[in-house]
């Protein structure tokens, strides 16, 4: 906690950098807080506990700073602004490289109630991690730091302290363990009984099997986002999911 208390400051320094008092812009620095400045990895390589390397390079944190406003205020200008013309859209062999043209089709920024606000607001809101020798930030901070000899599509992140492992899939069944921070696998799974709505069927890194509340489970095929300094100025050169 001692962490998350010396972040307000910081938070709040970049608030009076951009000269804003939105409300908004308060909601997604209270998503940062949690995140804000390096958090020691554990050796512990089956934990993912949350990293924000944000604070290290003054710029990148203003200009994360400001794109959270843009994404509050809905402001595309100031979006595709910070989208490189040759921006990755998918990844995978058979991905194409769309650029911002595709980008575009695929988001619909200009539109009030496009989905690119809420996925990358929650892709910010999760910290991140300078990668390439601190050329460019990667975020959000689980797949940052996600161990590279496990696959992706077979293991997901518990996000939170404490959470309860469960023999079944229901609030009063019995606690099997407690976990924060665990990379955990996950089997095939059908839709058919509504499991995998409410509660997802995990097992620890050490063979412990149970049931955990979905919200507390990070795909790891959601959205990540890729910066890198270029021509003087801080750009997204990738948003895509699973990578």
């Amino acid at each position: 906690m001692r962490q998350t208390i010396l972040a307000v400051p910081s938070i709040l320094y970049a608030a009076e950098i951009m000269n804003s008092t939105r409300p908004l812009i308060i909601v997604f620095a209270l998503l940062l807080i949690v995140f804000t400045g390096t958090v020691v990895q554990a050796e512990d390589k089956s934990l993912l506990k949350p990293v924000d390397e944000a604070t290290q390079n003054p710029s990148f944190f203003v200009f994360r700073a400001r794109l959270i406003e843009a994404i509050a205020n809905r402001d595309a200008k100031h979006l595709l602004s910070i989208v490189d013309p040759g921006i990755i859209n998918e990844t995978g062999e058979d991905a194409l490289i769309k650029g911002i043209a595709g980008f575009r089709e695929e988001w619909k920024p200009e539109a009030k109630d496009s989905k690119i606000w809420g996925e990358l607001g929650k892709v910010l809101s999760m910290g991140g991690k300078f990668k390439d020798g601190g050329k460019n930030f990667q975020a959000p901070y689980v797949s940052a730091c996600f161990p590279e000899a496990l696959d992706l599509f077979e293991h997901s992140a518990i996000l939170g302290e404490k959470v309860r492992l469960r023999k079944e899939p229901r609030n009063d069944a019995e606690v099997v363990a407690t976990l924060s921070w665990d990379i955990v696998k996950m089997p095939l799974q059908s839709d058919e009984d509504g499991k995998t709505e409410e509660w997802k069927e995990v097992t620890t890194m050490d063979g412990r099997k149970g049931y955990v509340s979905s919200s507390y489970v990070f795909n790891m095929d959601s959205y990540t986002a890729i910066f890198e300094f270029r021509s003087g100025r801080w750009m997204m050169i990738m948003f895509a999911a699973g990578c």
